[in-house]
């Protein structure tokens, strides 16, 4: 688990900070229901566990946000696997750069949705405002042919 870390560290250490960064994916971590400033709001699923201690600690490292805490939603809407048919789990999440935290606008699960596995569908929506970029007007090349 450690060289993971290190690993996708090492990633981000390449990303250009100005791209817009979103890491999905299976952490098997429970970061639980406190609210941690700039990564977690109060919205999580059920109670913090050493893996949920360690993705914490990876985002406030890397200047990342757990999209999927921000938004108060149904139980049924943070539960992305369920074991035993009985035992809620929120062990999925969508890590985002905290400079893109305003643009997103929900995350949630999609219980049922037909994904080919056993967790839920998480999705997230956001809403991007892009600079237009202007013409660069280039110097007229007469052929001298």
């Amino acid at each position: 688990e450690r060289k993971f870390y290190e690993n996708l560290h090492d990633l981000l250490e390449w990303t250009p900070k100005k791209d817009v960064l979103f890491i999905i994916g299976d952490w098997n971590a429970k970061v639980g229901s406190q609210d941690i400033p700039g990564v977690t709001n109060k919205f999580g699923l059920g109670v913090q566990n050493e893996a949920g201690q360690r993705i914490i600690e990876f985002c406030q490292e890397n200047t990342l946000v757990i999209a999927n805490t921000l938004f108060q939603q149904h139980k049924r809407q943070l539960d992305t696997w369920t074991s035993h048919g009985q035992y809620w789990n929120q062990i999925d999440y969508i890590l985002c750069s905290q400079r893109w935290r305003s643009s997103i606008r929900s995350a949630k699960t999609r219980p049922g949705a037909d994904c080919g596995s056993d967790h839920e569908l998480l999705i997230a929506k956001f809403r991007l405002k892009l600079k237009k970029v202007g013409k660069i007007m280039r110097p007229f090349r007469y052929d001298l042919n």
